[in-house]
């Protein structure tokens, strides 16, 4: 009797064993998945960050082109210098544009698709790209806009009529101060999409509120 009670008690044990290690070996081969995923996903944002800073970097060297440019100077120094009711000509407005055109095209595939030249208080002087000869309103309050105005190099992220940018900054100096600066916009489209890929071999897409 005490021979059988053993083996019962010595045979449950064994059964306890055998559920425990069941239970447990699960766990431990999602714990070492979760550390092996959660390893690659820190290995992607690392490089991530690094070819979008890259990105980033690249667009804002771009402006440099329109912020030294001679005519955009020019026309934003006789826009400071205004009287309240005063505004560009037509042929100056025109010629204003297409320098900005023209440095544009010679961009290549760093070319804006949609860009501003501002003033100090922000407002559009000129713009080339979607409804390009609209000008007069304000961009001040975007802090990409009231950055580069004082005199700061910035990125950042817009959706303007539903489309989604990348924008870069640079303030436009004459004479040792600053008169203005360049807002420079970048669709985000496939060309992103495979950037972002290509990164980290995951496939990626880009949108705007479906």
């Amino acid at each position: 009797m005490f021979v059988s009670k053993f083996w019962n008690f010595l045979l449950a044990i064994v059964i306890a064993l055998l559920v425990v290690i069941i239970l447990l070996v699960p766990v431990s081969v999602n714990q070492a998945n979760i550390g092996s995923t959660g390893s690659v996903l820190q290995k992607d944002r690392i490089q991530l960050e690094a070819v979008l800073k890259m990105e980033a970097r690249s667009r804002i060297d771009a402006t440099i082109a329109f912020a030294v440019d001679p005519v955009i100077r020019k026309h934003l120094a006789m826009v400071g210098a205004f009287k309240e009711g005063e505004k560009l000509t037509g042929e100056e407005q025109d010629a204003l544009l297409a320098s900005m055109r023209k440095i544009n095209e010679d961009l290549g595939v760093l070319s804006a698709d949609i860009l501003f030249v501002v003033d100090l208080k922000g407002t559009v002087v000129a713009q080339i790209g979607e409804n390009e000869r609209t000008s007069g309103y304000s961009l001040a309050g975007f802090p990409l806009v009231d950055h580069a105005i004082r005199g700061y190099l910035m990125d950042d992220s817009w959706v303007r009529d539903g489309k989604p940018y990348r924008m870069a900054a640079r303030p436009v100096i004459h004479q040792g101060a600053y008169i203005g600066a360049v807002i420079h916009g970048k669709r985000m489209d496939e060309s992103l999409a495979k950037l972002l890929s290509a990164a980290t071999g995951a496939q990626a897409a880009i949108f705007v509120d479906g």
